[in-house]
């Protein structure tokens, strides 16, 4: 469901004055220009030269409230075979400036501790980092931090290197 209002005599009055509704529920498509699987079998990222570059999902769901220009979602959730991925944030539709906190989980060992990251600044350029505070959160002394953070690299190197035979 598409519900969208806005008054410009140009490209960014529209989107500073953008209000509305976006929800999307998407059942077995892909996501373009990244290949998930690859990353997570073999652990290189390969850049989409060719526009070739898919993952596979099962299912995609938003829901985006827009306000002068600013979206801005909760949970939106990602499940392909390999991923599940959570994510909140907003993106300011004018300036292509986006904010968000995501949790990534091994979908083939659902009791493997999700990746937190954050991901802020241009669309085109963004910065990606652990959310340390996330990872941590609830623990006090510096060896729980310590070992809850070589735990969860611990298990996600397992995951990324590909099965030895």
């Amino acid at each position: 469901m598409i519900d969208l209002t806005s008054k410009g005599q140009d490209r960014r009055s529209l989107l500073q004055l953008l209000d509305g509704t976006l929800s999307l529920n998407v059942s077995n498509g892909a996501w373009h220009g990244l290949d998930m699987n690859n990353i997570l079998q073999s652990g290189n990222i390969k850049k989409d030269t060719e526009n070739n570059l898919q993952t596979p999902f099962h299912h995609f769901s938003l829901h985006s409230v827009i306000e002068k220009g600013v979206s801005r979602h909760i949970n939106t959730e990602l499940l392909s075979d390999s991923v599940r991925v959570i994510s909140s944030g907003f993106t300011n539709l004018e300036t292509q400036e986006l904010s968000e906190e995501l949790l990534i989980y091994n979908a083939r060992n659902p009791d493997s501790r999700p990746v937190p990251l954050k991901i802020k600044g241009s669309v085109h350029n963004p910065s990606i980092t652990l959310d340390y505070a996330q990872l941590t959160d609830g623990l006090e002394t510096p060896q729980e931090k310590q070992k809850a953070l070589e735990d969860t690299f611990r298990e996600q190197w397992n995951w990324l290197m590909p099965k030895r035979k």
